[in-house]
C-alpha cells in the first residue's frame, strides 16, 4: 500500500508537467488566444501534452496504463470539469473498459516487480 501511495504522490507532484514547463512560452500563449477546441487540439504543445502526460488515458491508449494513471485521470477530469465548467462534465468521465482491464493487469504486474519477499522466521513471533 505504501508502494501505491508513493506512486500516486510522485504523479501528483509531476501532473501537468507539460503545462508547467514553458508555461509562458506555450501553454499560456494559447489558452490566452482563446482558439476553438479543435484548434487548441491541433496545437504540437497539446499533442506534446497528451502523449507525454499518462493521465490523458481516454486521448493516448496506452497499453502500459496502470491504476496510479487513472487515478490520476479521475482527479484531472473532476478538477477540470469543475473548475471550468463548474460542474462534472460527461466528455471526460466515459473510459474504455478495455483501459481498465489492461490498467488491472498491469498494476498486478506494477507491484510484483516492485515486491521483495523476505524470509523471516515467524516462530519468534509465536513465543
Amino acid at each position: 500500500m505504501d508502494f501505491f501511495a508513493e506512486k500516486i504522490h510522485e504523479a501528483g507532484v509531476l501532473h501537468d508537467f507539460t503545462k508547467r514547463e514553458n508555461f509562458y512560452e506555450e501553454y499560456g500563449p494559447l489558452c490566452m488566444s482563446k482558439v476553438v477546441d479543435d484548434e487548441f487540439k491541433a496545437n504540437p504543445w497539446y499533442k506534446k501534452h497528451i502523449f507525454e502526460e499518462r493521465h490523458h488515458v481516454n486521448e493516448d491508449f496506452k497499453t502500459d496504463v496502470n491504476f496510479i494513471d487513472l487515478i490520476e485521470h479521475i482527479c484531472d477530469v473532476v478538477e477540470a470539469g469543475n473548475g471550468r465548467a463548474g460542474h462534472l462534465t460527461s466528455a471526460y468521465m466515459d473510459i474504455d473498459p478495455k483501459l481498465l482491464y489492461l490498467a488491472y493487469w498491469n498494476t498486478i504486474a506494477l507491484l510484483n516487480a516492485n515486491v521483495e519477499v523476505e524470509d523471516e522466521d515467524y516462530r519468534d513471533y509465536l513465543e
